[in-house]
C-alpha cells in the first residue's frame, strides 16, 4: 500500500474514531465531515488537496466496520491484559431503577 493511500486509511480510521466519540450517525461522515473538509481545504490549500480527500474512505459502511474494529481491538487487547495477570478486582454495584428493578453493575 502506497504512502498515500496508508494516509488514507488512517484519516479513515481518525475521522470514524471521532464519529464514534461523539455519538453522531455514522452516515455523517459521507454526508458532513467529507464535504466540509474539501471545501476547508479547497478554501485554504487548494484544488489539489481538496481532491486528495476524497481518497478517504467515510461511506456509512466503512465507519461502521472501522468502529467494529476499534472496538474489537479494545475488547482483544483488554482480554489480553486479563488473560495474563494472577490476580484482578471485581468491583459490583446494585441500584434500583424508577420501576424498582433492581440492576447490577460489574466493573
Amino acid at each position: 500500500m502506497g504512502g498515500e493511500n496508508m494516509k488514507a486509511l488512517k484519516a479513515s480510521y481518525s475521522v470514524a474514531y471521532l464519529i464514534a466519540k461523539s455519538g453522531a450517525a455514522e452516515v455523517i461522515g459521507e454526508t458532513l465531515v467529507k464535504p466540509a473538509a474539501k471545501v476547508m481545504v479547497q478554501v485554504m490549500i487548494g484544488d489539489k488537496a481538496s481532491k486528495a480527500i476524497d481518497c478517504v474512505p467515510l461511506s456509512n459502511n466503512t465507519v461502521h466496520h472501522r468502529i467494529t474494529d476499534m472496538a474489537e481491538n479494545v475488547k482483544q487487547q483488554l482480554l489480553s491484559r486479563v488473560q495474563k495477570r494472577r490476580y484482578y478486582a471485581l468491583q459490583a454495584d446494585e441500584s434500583t431503577d424508577i420501576v424498582n428493578l433492581a440492576n447490577i453493575l460489574l466493573f
